[in-house]
Parts: C-alpha cells; sequence; structure tokens
C-alpha cells in the first residue's frame, strides 16, 4: 500500500510539472519578446499588472510585475517600453479592435504634390472614382506626398504620360505612422507599413487593416513614410472627398 501511495505521488508530481512546462513554454512563445508591458492580464490571478522583465519568473509585488512566463493573453497587451508585433494581417486586425486609447490625430499645413496620367476626366483634387480599395495601400482616398522629390520617388522616376500639381494643404485629424511611438501602438513596424511586392495580397496585407481601423476611428486620413525609395519621405493620404474639398487650395500644375 505504501509503495502504491509513493508511485502514485510520484506520477502526479510529474504530471504538475509537465502542464507547467507546456504552459510556460506556450506563454512564451505567444509573449516573442521579453520587454516591458503595461496592462498585461494574467489569467490565473485575474489582475492587471504592470512592467517590467528582469526576471524569468512570475513577481506579483505591490502591483509589480517582472516578466512573466505564464498565462499571459497576448490580446490584452498595451505596448509600453517593448511591445507585441502582428505575424499576420488577421492578427493585427485583433491587436487593433483592443485599442482603448487612440494616438492623438496630428495636422498639417503646407504645400503638397500629386500626380495623375495626363488627360483624365477627374480634377487633380478629386478621389480617383476608379480606384480599387484593395489595390493601394491605404484603400481609397487622395494620396499626396510632402515633397516634389518624393512624388517622383513614388513613380520610381518613371513621370512619362503624367502631370505634377502643388497645392497649399490644410488638414487634421491625420493618423501619424512615421512616429515610431503611434506604429508600435499599433503593433505593427515600419517594413510592414512599407513593404513592396507584386501581390497586393502580401504587401498590403498590414497596411489595409491600419486604414480601416483609422478610418473607423474617425481619422481624416494617414501620414505615412513611402515605400519606392530607401530614402525616408513623407506621403499622405485623407480618405474622403469632403476633408479633401474642405483642406486643399492653391491647385496648379508644374514643371517635373
Amino acid at each position: 500500500m505504501k509503495l502504491f501511495l509513493k508511485i502514485l505521488f510520484f506520477i502526479v508530481t510529474m504530471l504538475i510539472i509537465t502542464v507547467g512546462e507546456v504552459k510556460s513554454s506556450t506563454a512564451v512563445s505567444i509573449l516573442r519578446e521579453k520587454t516591458s508591458y503595461s496592462f498585461i492580464q494574467k489569467s490565473q490571478l485575474g489582475t492587471v499588472l504592470f512592467e517590467n522583465d528582469q526576471a524569468s519568473t512570475c513577481v506579483n509585488k505591490e502591483n509589480k510585475v517582472t516578466y512573466c512566463e505564464r498565462f499571459i493573453n497576448i490580446n490584452t497587451i498595451v505596448a509600453k517600453g517593448g511591445r507585441f508585433i502582428a505575424k499576420s494581417g488577421a492578427e493585427l486586425k485583433t491587436h487593433l479592435s483592443t485599442i482603448t486609447s487612440k494616438p492623438f490625430g496630428v495636422s498639417y499645413k503646407g504645400k503638397m504634390y500629386r500626380n495623375i496620367e495626363s488627360g483624365v476626366t477627374y480634377s487633380p483634387t478629386s478621389i480617383n472614382p476608379n480606384m480599387i480599395a484593395e489595390e493601394n495601400r491605404f484603400r481609397q482616398g487622395l494620396y499626396l506626398s510632402e515633397t516634389k522629390t518624393g512624388n517622383i520617388m513614388e513613380l520610381n522616376s518613371n513621370t512619362a504620360g503624367r502631370a505634377l500639381y502643388e497645392m497649399d494643404v490644410n488638414v487634421t485629424g491625420l493618423l501619424d505612422l512615421s512616429d515610431v511611438k503611434v506604429v508600435e501602438q499599433l503593433g505593427t513596424t515600419f517594413d510592414q507599413m512599407k513593404l513592396v511586392n507584386s501581390s497586393n495580397l502580401i504587401q498590403y496585407e498590414f497596411t489595409q487593416e491600419v486604414a480601416i481601423w483609422a478610418k473607423n476611428n474617425g481619422y481624416t486620413g494617414i501620414k505615412y513614410y513611402g515605400a519606392q525609395s530607401s530614402s525616408n519621405y513623407i506621403n499622405y493620404i485623407i480618405f474622403d472627398q469632403a476633408t479633401v474639398t474642405n483642406s486643399v487650395t492653391n491647385i496648379k500644375s508644374i514643371p517635373w
């Protein structure tokens, strides 16, 4: 009988250790990065915990927690020092839906540039009526560059058959994807925002989700780095024609 109890105790102990290791390993793979997080929900404790990652075990003291290997649900993480990075558009969409404190919108006042095909029937300040949302980086809207050079970069210097326009723009409420803190809060990266691929499903997988989220959350457009050069140049999209009409003046054709 004593032998049986010893064997039983040994089996139960091994099971507990094994389960603990599985949970720990799973949580580590979910976290992906050993970095600082705020508002980490640890389901076993049901407590909102804070900061940083000096150890590999959970420490809960006065609402402070070191990096915790177990029972962390990635969908409840809001970035602080380190961050969550989405690995797919679907994962990014889920993460964006958890954001409760949105980044502040930014303003722009100054010159912007746009090129369109020569001879088109719509005006330089009209959103292309034939634009297909899924075939553009941030879906439908008026795409502009902050500099003439940047607009040329967007065309890979292939300006033949296209006309260039300069205009004054005064717009507010833009989601600023040139700000690293905003990009990190959204759970993405500059590389994901600048992907270039022959397949739109690949190159726009992350940007499309950001565009949908931004428009649904009241942003008038997006400020972002252009993707057609290793040099950093700034582009913009303004989502709605009404915003364009109220924000753009002094349009003129200029030479390349």
